[in-house]
């Protein structure tokens, strides 16, 4: 897979993570919890790149800044529990908050080489995180 078609492929398990959670008896909110997937999106990037390949697929020079792009990117200011499913869905966090750290455990070789169906087998819990019921 391609540096271009991987960074389309992390904005849109941005959007899915971008809830991880927003339980009351954890306390964090869905601004938060988009904000960890960010930070979780970009260091799986800046542990499994280089530079180079950072730098030809559009990313900033630091995961700090990745971080923030993202972020930004990925609308986490206005992230709240009512918005973050399509209409007729419901946001599971116990399957956000699993689909995170799936994503999180995923191996650099799966990151650099892995298809798309691959990496969504290694992630079930994010094609759950919102769903009908």
């Amino acid at each position: 897979m391609t540096n271009r078609l991987r960074l389309a492929l992390a904005l849109a398990l941005a959007a899915t993570l971008a809830a991880c959670t927003d339980d009351a008896a954890t306390g964090t909110t869905a601004r938060a919890a988009c904000e960890d997937a960010q930070a979780a999106l970009c260091e799986r990037f800046y542990s499994c790149f280089t530079a180079e390949e950072l730098t030809a697929a559009g990313l900033p020079a630091t995961e700090a800044a990745c971080t923030a792009m993202f972020t930004e990117m990925a609308g986490c200011a206005t992230q709240t529990s009512a918005n973050i499913c399509d209409p007729g869905e419901t946001y599971h966090p116990e399957r956000a908050a699993d689909c995170l750290d799936q994503y999180s455990a995923l191996t650099c070789s799966l990151i650099r080489d892995g298809s798309e169906d691959q990496i969504d087998a290694a992630t079930p819990a994010c094609a759950a995180v919102c769903a009908s019921r």
